[in-house]
């Protein structure tokens, strides 16, 4: 056995000692799965081959990982097993083909799982599956024409991600166009979420399913004002749930908002890296007679520490998604805005850093976060790439009467509380990975529920 598979064994081996898994519960629960999923779908795609002429290539990830969390009135820990195969064929180095899927065992502790079932088999799934058809590089090669713009055609099963993400960062049944070259980018898009996707409203008629349709476009100029770019973009959800049978009679449930957006990342001097967005919210709400006004901000910055033993770097970042004082739940009908009143409260497809165990929304919500970060055990060179770091977050309501993701934030106070979360990730060789996350969160005067909450996550991947 190799080095590489003594470590995955000697891990796994820890790891299976901590205990059994978890699932999606309460709201925080999902928003915290949606994290990680999240950042996991974002390190595939930063590694799908960039593939030159006729050849293929295929691959895999194992990941296997122990979470146990605070959930109301019960503590509940789970254990998955997460493998996703991959594969890809390029041809003549104008089109690619790439599927990767998926299949997940998931083992809770015993009366931990929510529906009953504490050993599950989730998939074999397609996570991914598109075809790429690069049309300028065509054109080049059997019209001489060399176009001044690269661009690309993508249909199938594909990431679409919109600016930082907080609008929209998810996995769609999509159609998309990429044009640009080094000057400029642009992105066109259409398509429909999984059948597998969850509704945002959970009190709405089949919530298990959500049928939606994006479209959207992000326009970016590059390499025109130094060290920085800017971009805008707008999105359109289309809501295509059926809502009938539908108790009371004439509920309606539908939401279709549309965002406009506009923002800019780059870099202010050399390793002071920074990112701002600014959101603007309209459409129809869930409740008769209302039209949705919200918006939403995110900035932040990040300083990297070059020279300086074990390599340390600082971020700050602030995020805001506005609220509405008549509104008890951001994401319900029931509980929701008071009809014939403007819908205040910003709610999106995507996600923005608000930590592990509170974990809410960015809605109704004010979220300061502080992150220091070194490599502290960096003079052994079998540790060199051993992160361990730190964030701070500190939480409030934007309108102190309306309500959060977290129903138990049931108090007309803005204080919801703060978060301490530590984690550390040990790049242990070029395709083994060990990471761990925890997160304490201490509510504020905004909760009728004042008990701390904690949550604990460990993993370790393997790539082949």
């Amino acid at each position: 056995m190799n080095r590489t598979g003594c470590w995955l064994v000697v891990i796994c081996l820890l790891l299976g000692g901590l205990g059994r898994a978890s699932a999606q519960v309460t709201d925080a629960t999902r928003v915290a799965a949606f994290r990680e999923e999240r950042a996991l779908i974002q390190k595939l795609e930063g590694e799908i081959p960039e593939t030159r002429g006729t050849t293929w290539d295929y691959g895999g990830w194992y990941r296997f990982s122990f979470t146990r969390f605070d959930d109301f009135m019960k503590d509940r820990e789970l254990a998955d097993h997460d493998l996703r195969i991959w594969g890809t064929l390029s041809v003549e180095d104008i089109h690619q083909f790439y599927v990767r899927g998926r299949v997940t065992f998931v083992d809770w502790a015993s009366g931990d799982a929510p529906n009953g079932r504490d050993h599950d088999t989730v998939g074999p799934d397609l996570e991914l599956g598109w075809y790429l058809f690069r049309l300028s590089r065509c054109v080049k090669k059997y019209w001489h024409q060399d176009w001044p713009v690269d661009v690309d055609v993508k249909l199938g099963r594909q990431y679409i991600e919109i600016g930082r993400g907080v609008v929209l960062s998810q996995i769609l049944d999509a159609a998309s166009i990429d044009v640009g070259n080094f000057y400029f980018g642009l992105k066109l898009f259409g398509g429909r979420s999984l059948d597998s996707q969850e509704n945002l409203d959970v009190t709405a008629p089949m919530w298990w399913h959500d049928k939606r349709d994006f479209v959207g476009v992000q326009a970016s100029v590059k390499n025109v004002i130094p060290r920085h770019e800017p971009y805008v973009f707008w999105v359109l959800v289309d809501d295509k749930n059926s809502y009938n049978a539908i108790p009371p009679a004439g509920q309606r449930f539908g939401y279709n908002p549309q965002y406009y957006g506009f923002g800019s990342q780059g870099y202010i001097i050399r390793n002071l890296r920074y990112w701002a967005e600014y959101i603007v919210e309209e459409g129809k709400s869930q409740t008769l007679g209302t039209g949705i006004r919200a918006n939403a901000v995110v900035a932040g910055a990040e300083y990297y520490f070059t020279g300086v033993p074990t390599r340390p770097r600082v971020e700050l970042e602030f995020g805001r998604g506005s609220g509405d004082g008549d509104k008890l739940s951001p994401t319900d009908t029931f509980g929701g805005n008071t009809p014939g009143t403007s819908d205040h409260c910003f709610l999106a497809y995507g996600y923005h850093d608000t930590g592990v165990a509170f974990a809410p929304r960015l809605a109704n919500l004010r979220v300061y976060r502080a992150t220091a970060a070194c490599h502290p055990l960096e003079r052994w060179n079998c540790l060199r790439n051993f992160e361990l770091g730190m964030s701070y977050y500190w939480f409030e309501k934007d309108k102190r009467a309306g309500g959060v993701s977290d129903w138990r934030a049931n108090l007309q106070n803005h204080n919801l509380g703060q978060e301490f979360d530590v984690f550390a990730n040990w790049r242990i060789t070029s395709d083994l990975l060990w990471s761990v996350r925890w997160g304490h969160f201490c509510p504020g005067r905004a909760f009728t529920d004042t008990n701390d909450r904690e949550y604990v996550l460990t993993s370790v991947t393997y790539s082949f």
